[in-house]
């Protein structure tokens, strides 16, 4: 008898930038998919950003695993519904969770998440009114390594650890 038992794949997927940003947000934990592949928990998607109107990848990424799939859609029963997490049985996956960096708006919303080595990241830094937040970080000393020395004071005087990760406040004047 054979078996269904098979070792997770990942699937490399093109994703429009809007949904490609809910995604990265965490606004949106789902994908809804022709089931053309055989989509099955554990499997890994590599969505990879599409432009629609220039029809070329952005070079933007994000991996997430399927945690659940729901076949029985009512409306075609070609396509799946999959629950989606941060993939945990890929080396690097956890790096790029906690790589990840919310950019907080002077309401308080977040207007980016963005990988710690970007520049908006920066300009956030020097931007009076907009502060950091890494939601999967807590050590200090990788905030630390991971942006440049002119900024190391401002972080350990200023950084903070909540129940929402560690939190960089919004600077108060034009940085130096």
């Amino acid at each position: 008898m054979a078996s269904s038992v098979r070792e997770p794949v990942e699937h490399d997927l093109k994703i429009w930038p809007e949904y490609f940003e809910a995604v990265d947000l965490g606004w949106k934990s789902f994908e809804i998919r022709r089931n053309d592949r055989g989509f099955r928990v554990n499997d890994i998607l590599l969505l990879r950003e599409w432009n629609p109107t220039t029809k070329d990848y952005t070079g933007r990424t994000l991996r997430r695993q399927v945690t659940y799939v729901l076949s029985t859609l009512e409306l075609d029963p070609d396509y799946v519904c999959m629950s989606l997490a941060y993939s945990s049985n890929r080396a690097g996956s956890i790096a790029e969770m906690k790589a990840q960096v919310e950019i907080l708006g002077p309401s308080g919303t977040v207007h980016y998440r963005r990988p710690c080595t970007d520049p908006i990241v920066i300009e956030a830094l020097e931007t009076p009114g907009y502060s950091l937040r890494w939601p999967y970080c807590v050590d200090v000393k990788e905030i630390i390594n991971a942006l440049p020395a002119k900024y190391v004071e401002r972080i350990l005087r200023s950084a903070k650890v909540t129940v929402e990760g560690l939190v960089i406040p919004p600077a108060t004047g034009q940085f130096r």
